[in-house]
């Protein structure tokens, strides 16, 4: 067991922690900043996302795309806040812009994104501690104690990157809330923004791979139209 003592503990080595750690160390550089990843290395997630792609965000960012109790909130963070392709472009990572505004790394490859902010994040002097998996989060006096598996780690100051619920086996098993509500934070109950449906197989098998704009309704077995979305 150890204990080591930072300034800015960022729990999650995911695409959010390495991004945070980052920008930290870029607009504080004199300030320690570790990251505690559960995972035997940073960014697996990163890895898996827009079909090994990496979709890195997208440049058409009117509010009217934005939904939910944050959405008033939206227009000052994108005036506060670098884009993305700025914020990867200063890592060396050029982008492309697809037709509908997304935003991919200019070689197509995940692991040019996960490359990038890994290599940055360790030039800049970022701490990484991985197979570290957290089991509390508690305040004491005027540090706030990450307690681990390899052991405590004191911080001043903490960003919780771990996700939801999404990918237990990547990491994201819902656990944080815990932590959270221990501390004295509420939380709202989850739900999954991405979900399968169970259809009849030779029914979509031969649309597999295609991605087009479209209008899709969900029908049920009586025919009563679910939802539609576009």
């Amino acid at each position: 067991m150890q204990t080591y003592t930072t300034d800015l503990m960022i729990i999650g080595g995911g695409a959010s922690g390495l991004a945070a750690a980052v920008a930290a160390k870029q607009l504080y550089p004199e300030i320690s900043v570790t990251i505690l990843e559960r995972n035997a290395r940073v960014g697996k997630k990163i890895l898996a996302t827009g079909n090994g792609r990496c979709n890195l965000g997208n440049t058409n960012q009117d509010l009217e795309h934005y939904h939910g109790s944050f959405a008033e909130q939206c227009k000052k963070i994108f005036s506060d806040t670098q884009s993305a392709e700025i914020f990867f472009q200063n890592m060396g990572l050029l982008s492309r812009h697809e037709t509908d505004g997304r935003l991919y790394p200019l070689s197509n490859q995940a692991t040019s994104v996960l490359d990038a902010i890994r290599f940055t994040a360790q030039q800049l002097g970022v701490s990484i501690v991985c197979d570290c998996d957290v089991t509390a989060l508690q305040k004491s006096e005027n540090v706030l104690e990450v307690k681990t598996t390899q052991g405590v780690y004191p911080a001043s100051a903490v960003i919780l990157a771990v996700g939801g619920f999404a990918a237990p086996k990547t990491g994201s098993d819902g656990s944080a809330f815990s932590w959270l509500e221990q501390l004295g934070h509420t939380t709202v109950p989850t739900k999954p923004a991405l979900v399968p449906f169970y259809t009849e197989p030779k029914l979509v098998h031969p649309l597999k791979g295609i991605r087009i704009p479209a209008e899709v309704s969900a029908v049920s077995e009586s025919g009563t139209v679910l939802a539609k979305d576009t």
